[in-house]
C-alpha cells in the first residue's frame, strides 16, 4: 500500500505465498492512505471474522486460537483482548493492559479496546470499513460503529497483543500525533450522534483521553437524603453545604427517616460529612443518571489528600490487576450481599489525589461494580421497585448488594469523576 516499489517485500512475501496460499498480496497504483489502504486488504479477506494487527506488532501464538474459542462459546459478533507493548527490538515486554468486560462509557473517554480487535466480516461490510476522514483515529471510529451494529461483545482477559514502541508511534510519544487526538474527539461526537444523544466532547489534560458532558433537557427535582444523622446538627450542616455549593437549584433535602415523603424524580443518598468540591456537582450526577441505561452513578470522595471511594471491584480474582486497577494500598473485604459471599476492593483507595489510577482509571467516566453509599444517585423508581436498602445487612455491604441488585436487572452502574467531594468528619 505505500505505493513505492520494493523487490524486496515483494520478493518475501511472494515465499510465503508459496508456503501458505491463505496470503494475499496485492500493489496498489497509488498510496490511498491508512484508510484507504486497509479498505483495499478487507475486499481480499474471505473470512467469517476479520482481525487487525497493526504491520509492526505482534500476535500471541494462541491469539487466533483464543478469538475462536470465544467464537464459538459465546457466538461473539466483536472481541478484544488485552495487551502490552514491547521494545523496538523485541526483548522487553513492559506496561500489561488489563482490560474490562465491554464499558461503553469507557470507550467514550479512552479507546481501551484498540488492540487485538476481532469482529464479524458481515458487521464490516455493512458498516462500509474505514473512514478516511478519521485517519489518525481510524480504528477508534471503526470500532464505535462495530459495536454499535454488534448485539454479543466479548472480552478475553489475556495478553494476546503486543504493541510494538518506537519513537513516532502514539504508544511512545503522544504528542507526535495531536491530528489523532482531534479525530479520536471526531469519531466519538459522530458516535453519539448516531445514537441521538446530546453530549459535549473534550480533551483532557491527558492526550487520548475525553470527557463526555450529557446534556439534560430537563431540571428534574432531585431529592437529597442525608445519611449519618449521629450528631443533632448534621443535618443543617448538610443542608447548608449543600445550598452553598450547588448551582443546580431543583433539589430538596430531606432526612433518611423521611425517605418516604421524597417527591423527587431521582434520590441521592448524600452523606451530612460530605463537602462538594465543585458547584456543577449535582448537574454532573444527574447528567449520567438521566441516561435510561443508568441506574446508579457515585462520585468521586477524597479524604485529606487521598482518595477514599472510587468505584468499586467486586469478587475479581486476577490479584495483578487488582493491583494495578485498584492500587497497592487498597484493601480486600469479603461479606455477604446479594444472597452470596462476595469480595470488595475500593478502586484507588488511599491513591494521592493527583493521582490519575492505572491508564488514568481514576480520572475518567466509566462503568464500575458499585459505588459508595456516601454519594449514590438513582431513580426513584429503582429504589423503590427493587426494594430499597436491606438493611439487616453489614452496613458497609448495604450500598453493595444494591448496586448487585441493580446490575442483576440490567442497569448500568457508573463512576462520575468529575462529580468531586471531600469527607471532612471534624
Amino acid at each position: 500500500g505505500s505505493g513505492i516499489e520494493d523487490s524486496l517485500i515483494e520478493e518475501i512475501v511472494d515465499q510465503y505465498k508459496q508456503v501458505d496460499g491463505r496470503i494475499k498480496y496485492i500493489k496498489l497504483e497509488d498510496n490511498q492512505g491508512i484508510s484507504g489502504n486497509t479498505n483495499e486488504a478487507l475486499k481480499l479477506a474471505r473470512g467469517h471474522f476479520v482481525g487487525l494487527l497493526d504491520h509492526d506488532d505482534f500476535l500471541a501464538p494462541n491469539a487466533v486460537f483464543e478469538v475462536v474459542k470465544m467464537i464459538n462459546k459465546e457466538k461473539a459478533d466483536a472481541i478484544y483482548t488485552d495487551e502490552d507493548k514491547i521494545t523496538k527490538d523485541g526483548n522487553k515486554f513492559f506496561e500489561p493492559h488489563f482490560k474490562p468486560a465491554f464499558d461503553l462509557d469507557l470507550l467514550r473517554s479512552n479507546n481501551y479496546i484498540c488492540h487485538f480487535f476481532v469482529v464479524k466480516k458481515e458487521i464490516v461490510d455493512r458498516i462500509e470499513g474505514f473512514r478516511s476522514e478519521y485517519d489518525g483515529s481510524q480504528d477508534y471510529d471503526f470500532i464505535f460503529r462495530s459495536v454499535e451494529q454488534s448485539k454479543v461483545i466479548r472480552h478475553i482477559p489475556k495478553i494476546l497483543y503486543h504493541w510494538r514502541v518506537h519513537s513516532n508511534s502514539v504508544a511512545d510519544n503522544p504528542a507526535s500525533k495531536m491530528y489523532a487526538y482531534d479525530a479520536g474527539k471526531r469519531a466519538i461526537e459522530a458516535h453519539l450522534n448516531r445514537l441521538h444523544i446530546e453530549a459535549l466532547v473534550t480533551h483532557t489534560v491527558n492526550l487520548g483521553y475525553y470527557r463526555v458532558k450529557y446534556m439534560i433537557p430537563q431540571t428534574p427535582l432531585i431529592s437529597i437524603v442525608i445519611r449519618d444523622m449521629n450528631q443533632p446538627d448534621n443535618y443543617t450542616r448538610a443542608v447548608k453545604n449543600i445550598a452553598a455549593h450547588t448551582s443546580y437549584m431543583n433539589y430538596e433535602v430531606i432526612k433518611e427517616a423521611q425517605l418516604f415523603r421524597a417527591r423527587g424524580e431521582y434520590i441521592l443518598f448524600f452523606n451530612a460529612y460530605l463537602f462538594p468540591l465543585k458547584k456543577d456537582w449535582l448537574e454532573e450526577l444527574l447528567s449520567i443518571c438521566a441516561r435510561r441505561e443508568v441506574g446508579i452513578v457515585g462520585g468521586k470522595i477524597y479524604k485529606g489528600n487521598e482518595i477514599y471511594k472510587a468505584g468499586v471491584l467486586i469478587n475479581e480474582t486476577n490479584e495483578t490487576k487488582k493491583i494495578l486497577w485498584a492500587g497497592k494500598n487498597a484493601v480486600t473485604k469479603e461479606g455477604f450481599a446479594n444472597n452470596e459471599v462476595v469480595t470488595v476492593t475500593q478502586m484507588f483507595n488511599k491513591l494521592a489525589r493527583w493521582n490519575q489510577g492505572y491508564f488514568c482509571k481514576a480520572i475518567i467516566q466509566q462503568e464500575t461494580d458499585a459505588v459508595s453509599g456516601l454519594c449514590m444517585m438513582m431513580k426513584k423508581s429503582i429504589y423503590f421497585d427493587h426494594g430499597g436498602f436491606n438493611r439487616a445487612l453489614d452496613k458497609s455491604f448495604v450500598g453493595i448488594d444494591f448496586c448487585l441488585k441493580t446490575r442483576n436487572a440490567g442497569y448500568k452502574i457508573v463512576y462520575a469523576p468529575y462529580a468531586e467531594f471531600e469527607l471532612r468528619e471534624s
